[in-house]
C-alpha cells in the first residue's frame, strides 16, 4: 500500500515538474521575441 502511495505522489511531482518546465520554456521564449522585436524597432528607428 505504502509502495503505491509513493509512486502515485511521484507521478503527480513528474506531472507538476513537466508543467513547470513547459511554462518556463514558453515563458523564456515569449522574453526572446520581445527582446528580438524590440531591437528591431529600435534598427528601424535608426534607419528612418
Amino acid at each position: 500500500m505504502a509502495d503505491n502511495y509513493l509512486e502515485r505522489r511521484y507521478e503527480d511531482y513528474q506531472a507538476k515538474k513537466a508543467a513547470w518546465e513547459r511554462s518556463q520554456k514558453l515563458r523564456n521564449l515569449k522574453k526572446r521575441i520581445s527582446e528580438i522585436s524590440a531591437s528591431n524597432k529600435v534598427d528601424v528607428e535608426k534607419k528612418r
